[in-house]
Formats: C-alpha cells, structure tokens, sequence
C-alpha cells in the first residue's frame, strides 16, 4: 500500500472507533431520558453544556479548528436531545433561525410565532418546550409579570468570537426551568426602579429601561434567589453562561 492508501486505511479505523463511541453515548443518553421520565428534571440543560464545552476546548489543542469542536457538539447535545423526543422551538421571529439552527442542530424543527408574546404563551401553554427572544429588544419585560413561570435560560450564541458567516446577532432562550450553573455565570434581575440598589453587585452592563416600568440588570454571579431587603419590587428572571472562547 501507498502511504496515502495507509493514511486513509487509518482514518476509516478512526471513523469506526468514533462511530462506536457515538452509539455509546446515545446508550447513556437514553437511559438518562428514561430515568428523568415521569420526574420534574429539566429537559435542557445550557449550564452543563456550557461546562461540557468549555472543558474539552481548555484540553484543545492541534489543527482542528474550537469553532468545529463547538459545533461537532453542538450536534451531539442536539441528537441527544432528539433521544428524549421532538424539540418545539417557537421563535419570536423569523429573524432568529439562523442562530436557533446554529444551537439545536440544522435538522431541529421551529415553528414562528411571530410575536415575543405569542412565543412566550406558547411555551406558558405546553405547546413548545423552549422559545427565543431577541436579546436586544425589551421582549424581557414580559417575564417578570406576565410570564413568572418561565426563564431566560441561555444567551444565543453560546461561543465567541463570531467567525465569518456565523449567525449575527443575540437572543436569550426561555424555558419553563431556572437554567443550571455553567460555573461562569451571569444572572437577570428585574427591578422596578431606575438604578440597581446598592445591596446588589454592580451590574456587568448599564440597566435597560422596559416601556412597562421593569428595568434589566445583569449581575456578575449567579443567583437562585433574591438579595434580601431590596427596597423596590424585583424578579428573577433568569441566568446564563458567560460565551465560551
């Protein structure tokens, strides 16, 4: 055999081995879909897949590329995923597919609801399992109040920096659970006041003012419960993983 009909030889071994593995993570998978069956635990779980990757791209090295590792297992969480039965996504806007695809899986199936409120009652509903609010409108506002069961789970796109032709844009991913730690965390409070109490840590970017009297400030930790003595109505709203580099 020529070298390169030795070094494809091996790669065909590789894919083997690789495509095992694979059938023995989807084993695995299953029988913790099968156990959480019937239980409250949540289905998406953004904080341990954001510990999942940052753990294998600190151990990265070679020619291949962290942007195909991240997505090589952005795949994987996706077919996983899948294991457990369909994912509903409902988007609050066509605008989001492009950053929902690059998260669930280009196979994943979505449905538009054109408004962030109609993406929201879907979910309160059961009628979608998570849905996806631009990031960068005050669509927010809407948790603390009108939706209180459900939260900000995740902060789309869960890795930087954005190479050519990626998806552009943020979008925070709601889901009926409190999101769980990653270990490098942000947290989302709600506050009806003007500027964050000094009982709370400063916040990583300047509050945002919603139309409905609900501001947004963005803790540097992660919190599970409110500060005590805060001196104006709040809610927490969520949590998210900081973007892995």
């Amino acid at each position: 055999m020529t070298d390169l009909t030795q070094l494809r030889a091996t790669l065909d071994e590789i894919d083997t081995g690789l495509h095992d593995l694979l059938l023995r993570r989807a084993d695995i998978v299953a029988t913790i879909g099968a156990q959480k069956k019937g239980t409250n635990a949540p289905r998406l779980r953004p904080g341990r897949e954001a510990a999942i990757l940052r753990r294998l791209l600190a151990r990265h090295h070679g020619p291949l590329a962290p942007a195909a590792i991240v997505r090589i297992w952005r795949e994987l969480f996706a077919a996983s995923l899948a294991l457990q039965g369909p994912l509903r996504l409902a988007l609050a806007t066509n605008a989001l597919i492009p950053l929902a695809r690059e998260h669930f899986g280009a196979l994943v199936p979505l449905t538009t609801a054109d408004t962030p409120h109609a993406a929201l009652a879907a979910l309160a509903a059961g009628q979608a399992d998570a849905a996806l609010l631009d990031a960068t409108t005050d669509a927010w506002s809407l948790l603390p109040e009108t939706h209180p069961g459900l939260a900000i789970a995740a902060l789309l796109p869960v890795w930087q920096p954005r190479p050519p032709g990626a998806p552009t844009g943020q979008a925070f991913l709601v889901t009926p659970d409190f999101p769980d730690p990653s270990g490098a965390d942000h947290t989302l409070l709600a506050l009806r006041a003007q500027t964050p109490p000094p009982s709370l840590p400063p916040p990583v970017h300047p509050m945002r003012h919603a139309a409905n009297g609900w501001s947004l400030s963005v803790l540097p930790t992660y919190l599970t419960s409110l500060p005590p003595g805060l001196p104006c109505p709040a809610r927490l709203i969520g949590a998210y993983a900081l973007p892995i580099a």
